[in-house]
């Protein structure tokens, strides 16, 4: 029965790669810089998708835990999740990506893929999910708690660049 639970794992992983290999160029961006709003949107949406995969992922050997707490942690910071979802679609057409959606989806496989590499993933994101806060705590500084590490989706802007976007135009 082991045998059978690596192999099925083996040919999941194998499915994984697969996919961040035709996600790649969704990963790969263009020549857009991203000013530090865009990049913090990602962190937070990293985030959530960490949870989320956790959620999915763990469901059988940490009970109802990580669902309840995601579940929770989407409600709770919806309006702020909405607001990212926006700032990156905006971000992912003017680096000339595909879709969002398409982001989101290599963005799970990546995190996937990434948690086989974490001795106990599940438990790992337990113990950030019950941190003192819960669900209700900031999404922000809990990306650099998380077990699968965030990689930023493009270069980052130069300060001249980030000055020149966020100043007023006059109108």
């Amino acid at each position: 029965m082991k045998q059978f639970a690596y192999r099925a794992a083996k040919a999941a992983l194998a499915t994984a790669v697969a996919a961040m290999m035709t996600a790649a160029p969704v990963m790969a961006g263009g020549q857009a810089c991203l000013n530090p709003h865009e990049e913090r949107a990602d962190k937070i949406r990293f985030v959530q998708t960490q949870f989320m995969v956790a959620a999915l992922q763990c469901r059988h050997s940490h009970t109802k835990a990580l669902a309840d707490f995601y579940n929770g942690f989407v409600t709770n910071h919806r309006a702020e999740f909405t607001e990212n979802y926006r700032t990156l679609s905006t971000y992912l057409k003017r680096d000339g990506r595909t879709t969002i959606d398409s982001y989101l989806v290599a963005q799970a496989n990546l995190i996937s893929l990434g948690s086989w590499e974490v001795a106990d993933f599940c438990g790992e994101m337990l113990k950030i999910a019950t941190l003192e806060g819960g669900a209700a705590r900031e999404a922000l500084p809990l990306v650099d708690l998380m077990p699968v590490s965030y990689q930023r989706i493009g270069k980052a802007c130069p300060a001249t660049a980030v000055a020149s976007a966020t100043a007023p135009t006059g109108r």
